[in-house]
């Protein structure tokens, strides 16, 4: 039977699809990083393609791709790309189109486990790849609208439960459990967003839809995991903003379900635009030169909203404030001292420890970190967040020395003990008394 469905939704999603994509006379494009495993298996599912803009000079920002399938495809990758991708390479960001593991592979939240194991895993392998990860942007159509929906909207949110039904929503795949998952921006084109309106815009489908597939069970009799699996549940002022894309003569998902994410999302200041496309169906005519260009304007919008500042403006702001304090985790206990040993090598802002110390000990298993300092007028602070990675080049090690001789008496480059961390990920708050705070990525 789930054959038989899997077919049928090919025919209504997958064909349409390829067929707007050809009228429009695009060819596929070979990625520049093909099957990509993702989580450190052998499987399929747990692949994805990465293509790079040949109009962008050094890294550029990203976009990750998720098929549309009902949940029944975990291998369509390439038809995401085919589908949505193009008009995003030609406007100079990096595209990776993923894989996930299907209904019949594993049941939710294996999906967005997949999702947001293949989101760490590209800000882990950033440099390796040559991608800017101060932005990352998703976007997907019909169930690839819906995971890329709730990855927008749990981006934050690690856990869930209603009564005695709980849902890991982060999972493990791939490993980087010390990076975050979230993302910057979605783009949503005609996902299912809310289960309990699936049929007839009020009520929940039977048990042989395919979300029902999704959940193991009928949906009618899982109420709680209804509501677990619809982003329109997690929407929160914390979001990153929304585009939502639907035709309104769509016959696979209802439009109605597009108008209740809109209403919600705008509700806490998260929408962007709700694009209704007249006469527009499951993909053909929703996806047109206009829509396209909606998508990639708003990424555009997005990444440049975002302010980038140099490691030196960081560091020099750490100095002005003379000791800062750094927070680690230990287990389930954060730990805090205070630190002042700074220098930016090859771009990026390093801190100095010695490998015997508990704090090389604690970033060692989880790099996340928070530091804050005060300046000296106590009316302003900043705050920085990431991860501390070690790197036990000699180089970097001389580099931190020389730059804070002090340290000379205690460590030296080429003992066992000395080790320098570079910041990833970094994003730091300015704040006052008087004024609105500013937050910035480096």
């Amino acid at each position: 039977m789930k054959k038989i469905m899997l077919i049928l939704l090919m025919m209504v999603t997958v064909l349409p699809l390829s067929a707007q994509r050809s009228d429009r006379g695009s060819s596929l494009v070979e990625p520049d990083y093909k099957d990509v495993n993702y989580a450190g298996d052998d499987i399929e599912a747990h692949r994805l393609d990465i293509y790079k803009p040949k109009n962008v000079e050094g890294k550029s920002k990203v976009v990750i791709v998720i098929y549309g399938s009902a949940w029944f495809s975990n291998n369509a990758k390439v038809m995401a790309f085919n589908s949505i991708g193009m008009p995003l390479l030609n406007a100079g960001f990096s595209v990776v189109c993923i894989n996930h593991r299907s209904s019949s592979d594993a049941c939710f939240p294996a999906q967005i486990h997949d999702v947001k194991g293949a989101i760490r895993f590209i800000r882990a392998n950033a440099d390796r790849y040559g991608l800017d990860t101060t932005f990352i942007g998703i976007t997907g159509y019909s169930s690839g609208g819906h995971l890329s929906s709730l990855a927008g909207v749990t981006g934050d949110i690690h856990w869930a439960s209603i009564g005695d039904v709980r849902v890991d929503l982060d999972g493990n795949i791939g490993g980087n459990l010390d990076i975050r998952s979230d993302v910057d921006a979605v783009v949503d084109w005609f996902g299912p967003v809310d289960m309990s309106r699936m049929q007839d815009c009020s009520k929940v489908k039977d048990a042989k839809s395919p979300e029902a597939a999704l959940i193991g069970g009928n949906p009618a009799d899982m109420p709680e995991m209804v509501n677990l699996i619809s982003p329109i549940y997690y929407v929160n002022s914390n979001c990153p903003r929304f585009l939502v894309i639907h035709g309104d003569a769509d016959n696979v998902v209802p439009y109605c379900q597009s108008e209740y994410f809109a209403a919600r999302l705008e509700s806490y200041g998260r929408l962007e635009e709700f694009v209704t496309v007249p006469n527009g169906q499951h993909g053909p005519i929703t996806f047109n030169e206009t829509t396209f260009k909606k998508m990639t304007d708003f990424f555009k919008k997005e990444y440049e909203s975002i302010e980038t500042v140099s490691a030196e403006e960081i560091m020099d702001e750490l100095k002005s404030c003379g000791v800062f304090y750094l927070a680690t985790v230990d287990g389930n206990q954060p730990r805090v001292r205070p630190f002042g040993a700074l220098a930016v090598y090859e771009g990026r802002l390093y801190l100095q420890t010695g490998k015997v110390k508990n704090v090389f000990k604690q970033l060692s298993v989880n790099g996340k970190f928070e530091l804050c300092a005060m300046k000296p007028s106590g009316t302003e602070w900043i705050r920085v967040s990431g991860r501390l990675v070690n790197d036990d080049r000699l180089a970097a090690k001389e580099h931190m020395l020389n730059v804070n001789p002090s340290l000379k008496s205690m460590y030296k480059a080429d003992d066992d003990n000395t080790a320098v961390l570079y910041v990833a990920d970094g994003e730091a708050t300015f704040s006052s008394f008087s004024t609105k705070p500013r937050t910035v990525k480096f």
